[in-house]
């Protein structure tokens, strides 16, 4: 499945990239690692660090990936080695920031959660370097999120955009709010996903099923493993698994069997009419790196089916896409996107946000009181969204 879609000349490179990233997967586990490729099957090394960066692999894969290509073309390689030592150094940074950070929230009694960055590559791997990540995330209690804003503004952040972008409670506001300082973004979340009708991931609901991560001494709250992976695959299914660095984080969850947490993930996205989107995760993970969780084989929907193709064409896709989807991926994606639920509160949110595009007014934000007129301005503001690449 990993061919379809793609290029021919991007096919070796692009297959690379997924062994490599299976080897980081299975590293520790006892599983068979994915052997090296002969090099008659491979491409310029080239074509391998372009894909490497448009997929954002993490600093292990670029390491297994240039140990792979070493005999191959020794240039390249070290330039990829080079790669990774820089995201593995930006890593760390971030690694120090967010303990800064969290003492920081901790002492103005701001409720928060880290995802994803340098607690998920401890969670996952032992070592908060393993991911590369361009900001600091964080979920904070929406009750405390202009406390939390206050807080970052102290500690040296300006804010970018709007002060009400991430207004608890305003069902067009982003869900998140950005600052920047010293070098490095913060994202502050009031909700994990978009439209939260989804997945049972409220605030309240994962606080209560918190685990902590020590990163330089502090511990950091974040998500449980079970919600660690419903997150993972609502957010990478709303992206339709753009990168392959999505897929590499469950690709581990599945690769050190944690039957468990995969379970019940299910059995949590099944109540709610949405397995969907865990399903069609699992089969990325499967038909990508050859690793499937232990059991018996995994049931597919047709929901599940159509994810997992369109995510083929995302994968394959020029990176620009992602920002700047032509018409017929947009055509494409809107029923996928309504059949990841059969709940009416998901679709009707869907719908709303289709409609009214919230989005497209994160920079322009309307003037209070002048709401009503997202949706006559809706075409206006996307022919602008769309030149921006925004």
């Amino acid at each position: 499945m990993r061919r379809n879609g793609l290029p021919a000349q991007q096919i070796g490179a692009f297959d690379e990239l997924a062994d490599a990233c299976a080897a980081v997967a299975l590293r520790g586990t006892g599983r068979a690692m994915p052997p090296l490729r002969d090099d008659a099957h491979r491409l310029q090394a080239e074509e391998c660090l372009r894909l490497a960066r448009r997929h954002r692999i993490s600093p292990l894969a670029l390491a297994e990936l240039a140990r792979r290509m070493r005999a191959h073309d020794p240039i390249v390689a070290e330039q990829v080695s080079e790669y990774a030592a820089r995201l593995r150094v930006k890593a760390l940074r971030h690694a120090a920031a967010l303990a800064t950070l969290t003492t920081a929230l901790h002492a103005g009694d701001v409720r928060h959660l880290a995802i994803k960055g340098g607690v998920l590559a401890q969670q996952l791997h032992g070592d908060v370097a393993a991911r590369d990540s361009k900001d600091i995330d964080l979920l904070i209690d929406p009750d405390s999120i202009d406390r939390a804003a206050a807080i970052l503004r102290d500690e040296g952040f300006a804010e970018i955009g709007g002060d009400d972008d991430g207004a608890a409670g305003d069902p067009f506001a982003n869900k998140h709010r950005s600052f920047i300082g010293d070098g490095f973004e913060i994202e502050l979340h009031t909700r994990l996903i978009d439209i939260d009708a989804l997945l049972p991931l409220g605030f309240d609901a994962v606080w209560g099923r918190r685990e902590s991560v020590a990163i330089g001494g502090v511990s950091i709250a974040t998500l449980s493993k079970v919600d660690t992976l419903l997150y993972l695959c609502a957010h990478g299914a709303s992206h339709l698994w753009f990168r392959l660095k999505w897929l590499e984080d469950i690709a581990r969850i599945v690769a050190i069997g944690d039957a468990e947490a995969i379970a019940v993930a299910r059995a949590i996205a099944r109540s709610e009419g949405a397995e969907a989107v865990v399903l069609g995760a699992l089969a990325l993970v499967d038909a990508l790196f050859g690793i499937s969780p232990p059991g018996a084989p995994l049931p597919s929907t047709r929901a599940s089916r159509a994810l997992a193709r369109l995510s083929q064409r995302a994968l394959a896709a020029p990176a620009e896409h992602a920002s700047r989807p032509p018409l017929r991926a947009i055509l494409r994606k809107v029923p996928v996107q309504f059949a990841l639920s059969g709940g009416w509160r998901y679709r009707a949110r869907l719908a709303q946000a289709l409609i009214l595009a919230p989005r497209d007014f994160d920079v322009r934000t309307l003037p209070k009181g002048f709401g009503w007129m997202r949706l006559p301005l809706r075409p206006v503001m996307l022919i602008l969204h769309r030149r921006r690449g925004t």
